[in-house]
């Protein structure tokens, strides 16, 4: 799928929105992770982070290219597997630093996407330069190329 600039821009202002209610939801995790107490204003406003990431997820999802994408399959599993905040209270440690690895491991890759789409908003598109950089076929540039003469 070509992207042209205006579905650039539009997908980068989706990954930003994403980026940042992912960024909400290892606050949330952190804070479930704690010793403070935990209360229902809380677990509402986890609910609306699971419940924006979702939606915002669909829409990245159906627009974002093959070579874009970042695991949000993983993403989506993950939060249904968080019920709750009380839920990620009340694991074990060892589960609780698996949750955490997993959240990195999606950060990092949606901070790939995020990255790439802001290069390309900037006018950079790695298939259009790399099409204008191929040697002409018909010059016959570096057919021999790595190969030596045998001595005589």
């Amino acid at each position: 799928m070509a992207l042209n600039p205006d579905d650039v821009g539009e997908l980068n202002k989706l990954m930003r929105s994403q980026l940042e209610v992912w960024m909400h939801i290892k606050l949330a995790i952190q804070k479930a992770f704690g010793k403070t107490p935990i209360t229902r204003d809380h677990e509402n406003a986890f609910l609306k982070l699971k419940s924006d990431l979702s939606r915002l997820y669909r829409v990245v999802s159906e627009k974002v290219p093959k070579e874009l994408q970042f695991e949000g399959d993983d993403m989506i599993d993950l939060m249904k597997g968080v019920t709750t905040m009380a839920y990620l209270n009340a694991l074990p440690l060892t589960e609780k630093q698996n949750i955490l690895n997993k959240w990195h491991r999606i950060y990092v890759l949606m901070s790939r996407t995020f990255g790439s789409l802001e290069v390309m908003s900037d006018g950079y598109y790695p298939r259009l330069h790399r099409a204008l950089l191929k040697p002409d076929q018909g010059r016959g540039k570096g057919k021999k190329r790595g190969k030596k003469k045998k001595k005589r």
